[in-house]
């Protein structure tokens, strides 16, 4: 993709759709660890407080980058995650780009 700053060339392929309610798309805990989420379209989840596109529990060393959270595949228009990310304290050496 292009640098920060300039427009967005990204190809997003991948997009998961939620049923607009109180659910968590990737409920992340130690199972889930040296786990990388890259390039993934993720809309209409996390409708309240406790949910969340992705919600971090224990789960240590991830990697999320290039994810498109809460707009349409071209990142241009909202499409619905009031909650991208819920991290917990019990999370480590987790890259967020």
């Amino acid at each position: 993709s292009n640098p920060f700053g300039q427009a967005i060339n990204a190809k997003l392929n991948v997009v998961i759709t939620g049923p607009v309610g109180n659910i968590t798309c990737f409920d992340l805990n130690s199972a889930a660890s040296n786990s990388i989420f890259k390039g993934l379209v993720i809309n209409r989840f996390g409708a309240n407080p406790s949910t969340a596109a992705f919600n971090l529990t224990s789960a240590n060393n991830l990697s999320i980058s290039g994810c498109f959270l809460g707009t349409d595949r071209d990142g241009l228009a909202i499409a619905g995650v009031p909650n991208g990310m819920s991290l917990n304290a019990t999370s480590s050496n987790t890259l967020l780009l």
